[in-house]
C-alpha cells in the first residue's frame, strides 16, 4: 500500500473525527487490520486467499471513505479455505482499479 494511501486515509479519520464521526472507531480497527496483515502475514511465500480477500475487503472500506460518491460493487467471496496464492497479488489490480475510476471521474466531470 502507498504511502500516498496512507495519508489520504488519515487525512479522512481527521474529517471523522473532527464530525464525531460513528465510523471513526471501525474505520481505525480496519486500518490496524491492514497494516497487521501486511507486516506480519505476508512474510511466507503464500498466503489463505480468504486471508488475502479480508485484507482486500478492508482496503475497499478505507477507500469508500474517500471516495463516498463512487459506485463499487465486489463479490469476494470464497468457499475453499485450502486455496493459496503469493500474498499482495491481488491489491495492484484494486488499487489501480481505484486510481482508474477517479481519473476517469476527474476526466469527465
Amino acid at each position: 500500500v502507498s504511502p500516498h494511501f496512507l495519508f489520504n486515509i488519515l487525512n479522512s479519520f481527521t474529517y471523522l473525527a473532527r464530525t464525531k464521526s460513528e465510523i471513526l472507531e471501525a474505520a481505525l480497527l480496519k486500518l490496524s487490520s491492514l497494516l497487521r496483515y501486511m507486516i506480519y502475514e505476508t512474510n511466507d511465500t503464500t498466503t489463505q486467499l480468504s486471508k488475502e480477500i479480508n485484507y482486500l475487503h478492508d482496503y475497499i472500506e478505507l477507500q469508500k471513505l474517500r471516495y463516498h460518491d463512487l459506485t463499487i460493487n465486489t463479490n469476494l467471496n470464497v468457499t475453499d479455505k485450502a486455496v493459496n496464492i503469493a500474498p499482495m497479488l491481488l491489491i495492484p489490480f484494486v488499487e489501480n482499479a481505484f486510481k482508474h475510476a477517479t481519473l476517469s471521474d476527474n476526466q469527465n466531470g
